[in-house]
């Protein structure tokens, strides 16, 4: 319609067609539905939205999580940083169980370390004097404790045993002094006789036990007899031999007798029946 100069356009009034519309087309394959509700670009905006809330939410759970981790499973306590190198120790094979650890539990004794060779100590240590091994002499037990010390018992076994080498007597007696009267009492079952008074004194050698001797007499005769005592000198006739004998009085003694000392009297001497022996002191013991 044209407008003259001067002149309004006439108003136009929409007109909606009334009436029955057809239906829809139905989509084509592999083309999208028609949307039917709010516009494209607000969908677009809702979608984004949620995207973010759910990565908002996510991240909030990630951290709530590294810090309530450690809360949860007691592992709050703060940890030693280990060394860049720590040293290395070989455990003991047989390791000692802690007290507080071993409480209620059987705990197995160390075992014992035995040396290849060695031999269990014994129960108890020998004493010195025990160290020194006895010896015989005629039938006479002699150990370390009848001498002043140990090393006095051992140096004595050593002579003893070096005058047995020689072919020497060795004997164990006692040194009396003697007069008539007293000599006639008996000493150990052995009775002994001294003739003359007795004012005169006798030193004499009796043995411990009696021993058998073969001893020459007058004439170059030998007898072999037991002897149980000798003669050492007396007060009036053989004064030298005498005094030097009367200071072992009462005392005991091991002697050395030469393979070629001793006799047996001519005459009535005294002790009457025994020899001289002329013995030599080797020790004095208890």
């Amino acid at each position: 319609m044209n407008n003259f100069p001067g002149q309004s356009a006439p108003e136009q009034r929409s007109q909606t067609p009334t009436g029955t519309f057809p239906p829809a087309p139905e989509p084509h394959a592999g083309e999208p539905a028609a949307s039917t509700g709010a516009p494209a670009s607000q969908k677009k905006r809702r979608d984004g939205l949620i995207a973010a809330a759910v990565a908002i939410l996510g991240s909030v759970a990630v951290v709530a999580g590294i810090f309530l981790y450690p809360v949860i499973t007691g592992q709050n306590e703060p940890q030693a940083s280990a060394p860049a190198t720590a040293p290395t120790t070989s455990a003991p094979a047989n390791p000692t169980p802690s007290v507080a650890g071993t409480q209620g539990a059987k705990v197995s004794p160390s075992p014992k370390v035995v040396l290849k060779g060695a031999t269990s100590a014994p129960s108890a240590t020998p004493t010195p004097a025990e160290q020194v091994a006895p010896i015989d002499v005629n039938g006479v037990k002699l150990d370390a404790s009848m001498f002043a010390s140990p090393e006095e018992a051992k140096a004595t076994f050593e002579k003893i045993e070096d005058v047995r080498k020689a072919g020497d007597r060795v004997l164990v007696g006692t040194v009396k002094v003697q007069g008539e009267l007293d000599a006639n009492e008996a000493i150990d079952g052995r009775r002994l006789y001294i003739l003359g008074p007795n004012s005169t004194k006798h030193a004499i050698f009796y043995l411990e036990k009696p021993v058998k001797m073969t001893l020459g007499a007058v004439g170059g005769m030998k007898y072999t007899r037991p002897v149980i005592a000798s003669g050492l000198g007396d007060s009036e006739y053989f004064v030298d031999e005498y005094n030097k004998w009367k200071k072992f009085k009462d005392k005991h003694l091991i002697v050395r007798v030469d393979k070629k000392a001793g006799f047996w009297p001519s005459e009535a001497s005294v002790p009457l029946g025994q020899p001289y022996l002329q013995p030599e002191v080797l020790a004095v013991i208890k």
